[in-house]
């Protein structure tokens, strides 16, 4: 089936995803699991489902409620990514994130110190994605997300229309070091604003040096 397949089911496929994420019974498999998730369709850059998109369903819901995920789950929970896999797709999917010029407003800037400090964390330790850690993050995370606890069901068994995670879904992003430091320095001469945010971050300081 293809990727496309998703389309008609994603504002309600999210609906739920918030549901379990904001009720009593969140854990934090779960939580992991949903950034997995949406780094995974970020780096897929599924036709008329871009980052834009995503973002716009969300905060269809409630205003700005993508910047609220962004500080409350996304971000807290980089540091939770386990294999390799789940590292260098939801560093990918961040830099394509911060690439973004939306990322530049306000709303989003606040962001940058954080998220910066937790990819360059990320992108220290990723490497090249193994078949093995990509078909464990299939099982473990993109379908199961505790998908057998009564009344997930029915709604995570429609994340299966993604289809299979291809083992090489980050291997075009060869230099992630790179990649962050190149988002750095042009979202800094669109917004200079950025540079003062970053500078604020003292354990990114030997970081920032090498931008230079």
């Amino acid at each position: 089936m293809p990727r496309e397949a998703i389309l008609p089911f994603i504002n309600n496929i999210f609906v739920l995803l918030l549901k379990r994420l904001t009720g009593t019974a969140k854990t934090i498999k779960y939580s992991k699991g949903f950034v997995t998730f949406i780094s995974t369709i970020i780096v897929k850059q599924i036709p008329r489902l871009e980052i834009e998109t995503i973002v716009n369903i969300f905060d269809s819901f409630q205003p700005n409620l993508f910047s609220q995920l962004l500080s409350g789950v996304i971000i807290p929970n980089l540091k939770l990514m386990h294999t390799t896999f789940e590292k260098r797709v939801a560093s990918v999917a961040m830099i394509l994130l911060l690439s973004k010029e939306f990322m530049l407003q306000d709303i989003y800037l606040n962001h940058w110190g954080s998220l910066i400090l937790e990819l360059v964390n990320l992108v220290k330790i990723s490497g090249v994605a193994s078949k093995g850690d990509s078909q464990l993050l299939i099982e473990e995370e993109m379908y199961s997300l505790d998908a057998d606890e009564k009344g997930y069901q029915s709604g995570f068994s429609k994340l299966s229309v993604i289809g299979k995670v291809k083992p090489d879904i980050t291997l075009k992003y060869t230099d992630l070091n790179s990649n962050l430091k190149e988002v750095i320095i042009n979202g800094s001469k669109k917004n200079p604003r950025v540079v003062e945010i970053l500078n604020n971050v003292n354990e990114l300081k030997p970081f920032l040096a090498t931008l230079s």
